[in-house]
């Protein structure tokens, strides 16, 4: 949130505030260096329509080919994308072997 709301913290106590569990809501300024400095980049943080979505990102390849498409508006990107991994992670049909398939047990109900 800090990265999507381009948002600027001060520090009172001198940029050294301890983080932990406990007390990691005392300082903004000090938690989002933190933050920075164990490894998160501000570049990847989502855009707007991702906000609040829960789940893993797009693997580096599709978000590639998903930035590449740039000219399409966010939602038809965003379809593009979800249609790919549909694609992607569904098995072939034309080589499914439905001999092995069982009938699905259905019980008959009776209306009165």
């Amino acid at each position: 949130r800090t990265v999507q709301k381009n948002a600027v913290y001060s520090c009172l106590s001198g940029k050294n505030c301890p983080i932990d569990k406990r007390r990691r809501n005392r300082c903004q300024y000090c938690r989002f260096e933190k933050c920075l400095h164990v490894g998160m980049v501000k570049e990847v943080v989502r855009t707007d329509y991702l906000k609040g979505r829960r789940g893993r990102l797009p693997s580096k390849s599709k978000l590639a080919s998903f930035q590449r498409e740039g000219s399409l508006s966010p939602q038809a990107s965003l379809i593009t994308l979800l249609v790919r991994a549909h694609i992607d992670t569904s098995p072939d049909l034309s080589s499914f072997d439905y001999s092995q398939v069982r009938p699905l047990y259905i019980p008959k109900y009776k209306f009165f």
